[in-house]
């Protein structure tokens, strides 16, 4: 009996230290009965109960009967039935959350797999591996616009190097050039040296018309009578004609700015060496040749226009014009215009000092633009004195005053203005073509 109380109490502390292993971290919410939480109620053995009273005893050791190890085994059985049954529903419960996380999960899973399959099945997917290829070959073109750009700007500053150095030698050559062959000419348009002499007859016509409202007499000077002469010679009725007279008077001051500023005009610019000018020029231009010809090694109306405009530009630039010239010049034009012409004191509103100066100011600027230029440009009367023979030509003449109708045959009373000859053009070229730039007004039968 000892022998077997001493098995079953080996067997008992195996199963012991099997229940403290079990039970080395019990969950906090598990009731393990009294004690420090072991599965083994250690009161039953050494706790002063009543079991241990009923244990026999051999001498001081207490003896363990089959009651109270059958009592221990139901309540160890107990405490375990309750342990594992509470571990089974923490673990059904773990279970249970874990089901419905990994079924979350799987939700999360498959809408992920049904996003990606969608991006994936998108058109702008299936072309994202051609535009990273496009992309990569326009960055290979890039690359490649910037070696040929680094290139042709290097090439570009050779160039512009290059250029400087051309312009700044052409430069020079010009400045050689212009100094060979300067003329001192500015080019000057057809159509305004027509506007300028547009301008002087308007100015000229408007004080004949004023003139003409004067008190007009017969002259009796010589200087008068023979300026009315070189226009018509039955001059003194056609000045008491009301019809005539400003016509008359008209052609006159044209006859005063022809004789004063374009076929002299010494008395407008200082020293006086325009007239020796252009009578020298006038003379070049009756033997001049034309045209340059291959055989003809000689000077050419093209050297003649040249050093007439050379010769206008050094006169205006190291002489210039008397800026007295025009007012006293149109004091002396109006004296003789007093003559005949019984202008009032009052001047009628019209201030004819004035209007003469700015006449003479008009002719002034015209003749200089005439001479100045390398076409060969000539102011001419058709006829002077007795005009019975001449016959109207509507290329050369306007007709002003007409009574019967206009035909080459038509008789010329007398001319109010002459008319402007051009010969070659303002390149120095073409002398050999001549044209009517302004006609001759004329008064006709």
């Amino acid at each position: 009996m000892e022998s077997r109380d001493r098995v079953v109490t080996r067997q008992e502390k195996r199963k012991l230290d099997g229940s403290e292993a079990l039970t080395t971290k019990p969950p906090e919410h598990v009731n393990h009965g009294p004690g420090s939480g072991y599965l083994i109620d250690v009161s039953g053995i050494e706790g002063p109960s009543s079991r241990q009273r009923n244990v026999p005893t051999t001498g001081s050791e207490p003896h363990i009967t089959s009651t109270s190890m059958a009592e221990f085994l139901a309540v160890q059985k107990a405490q375990m039935d309750s342990f594992l049954q509470h571990s089974g529903e923490l673990a059904e419960a773990q279970r249970s959350a874990l089901g419905r996380i990994i079924d979350q999960f799987a939700g999360i899973a498959s809408s992920l797999s049904s996003t990606v399959a969608h991006w994936l099945g998108h058109p702008t997917a299936q072309q994202g591996t051609c535009l990273y290829e496009e992309l990569d070959r326009a960055h290979r073109r890039v690359m490649n616009v910037e070696d040929q750009c680094q290139q042709l700007t290097l090439e570009h500053q050779a160039l512009q190097k290059q250029l400087t150095e051309a312009v700044k030698e052409r430069n020079g050559l010009r400045k050689l050039a212009d100094v060979a062959n300067w003329t001192g000419t500015v080019k000057v348009s057809d159509d305004f040296i027509r506007g300028q002499w547009k301008q002087l007859n308007y100015n000229i016509r408007a004080m004949a018309r004023a003139l003409a409202k004067c008190q007009i007499i017969r002259p009796t000077d010589d200087a008068n009578k023979k300026r009315f002469e070189r226009i018509v010679t039955p001059w003194p009725n056609l000045l008491g004609n009301d019809d005539y007279k400003e016509l008359l008077i008209t052609a006159y001051l044209w006859t005063i700015v022809f004789d004063e500023i374009f076929e002299g005009g010494s008395a407008f610019w200082v020293d006086s060496i325009i007239h020796e000018l252009k009578y020298i020029r006038e003379s070049l231009v009756d033997v001049a040749p034309v045209a340059d010809g291959p055989l003809r090694s000689g000077p050419t109306m093209r050297h003649v226009a040249r050093w007439s405009a050379q010769g206008t530009a050094l006169i205006g630039h190291f002489y210039g014009r008397e800026k007295k010239a025009p007012k006293e010049r149109a004091t002396n034009a109006l004296e003789g215009l007093k003559l005949f012409c019984n202008i009032p004191a009052d001047n009628s509103g019209t201030n004819f000092l004035h209007e003469m100066k700015g006449i003479m100011e008009t002719a002034i600027d015209l003749d200089e633009m005439l001479m100045g230029s390398l076409a060969i440009l000539s102011i001419k009367w058709l006829r002077t004195g007795q005009s019975k023979t001449l016959r109207y030509n509507a290329d050369q003449m306007d007709a002003v005053v007409h009574t019967k109708e206009l035909s080459p045959k038509t008789a010329v009373a007398f001319m109010i203005s002459p008319m402007l000859v051009k010969m070659g053009n303002a390149d120095g070229c073409n002398y050999d073509c001549k044209m009517i730039l302004c006609k001759s007004s004329v008064v006709c039968e």
